[in-house]
């Protein structure tokens, strides 16, 4: 549950601001980054990029888009990621439509921000490789259940 952020027109409410039920934002960074490597459609890109603003965990992110991947079967290089992300090959028009003129955001800014903020997702440690190599044999059950205890940890922390 996460309590709505006080806006300027929270004071002249007559209630308190409730809490929604939402996943974490890490999950969420975590999801994107696998719907985007599978993909890639602009709105994906367009939501990391928004996503790249914030701060967060990238140690957590990381070790989540392992997890992401092995659960769906899909081998991941974050190298390949960033440099498809960087060859900006998205349908840009699909995203102007929704975005005003004047909050637009040029698509090289875009691409560059989600290359440089997610760089950290080269920084595979071993453990994490290995189970990356294994997405489609699902062999090593026993490393992802370690690697869901780090999550758990992480989560715990709350480290940014």
């Amino acid at each position: 549950m996460r309590q709505i952020t006080e806006g300027v027109y929270s004071k002249y409410l007559e209630f308190p601001l409730p809490s929604i039920p939402c996943m974490a934002l890490d999950e969420i960074i975590a999801e994107k980054v696998r719907a985007c490597y599978q993909r890639a459609t602009v709105r994906d890109a367009f939501d990391l990029f928004l996503f790249s603003k914030q701060p967060f965990n990238k140690e957590l992110i990381r070790k989540l888009v392992v997890i992401k991947m092995w659960e769906v079967h899909q081998d991941f290089d974050a190298k390949k990621f960033l440099e498809k992300v960087l060859e900006g090959e998205f349908a840009w028009y699909d995203i102007e439509r929704l975005i005003r003129r004047d909050k637009r955001i040029k698509p090289e800014d875009i691409t560059n921000g989600i290359s440089t903020r997610f760089s950290f997702l080269k920084d595979m440690n071993k453990d994490e490789e290995e189970l990356l190599r294994d997405a489609r044999r699902q062999a090593l059950v026993k490393k992802k259940i370690v690697l869901e205890e780090d999550v758990k940890r992480l989560h715990e922390k709350n480290i940014v």
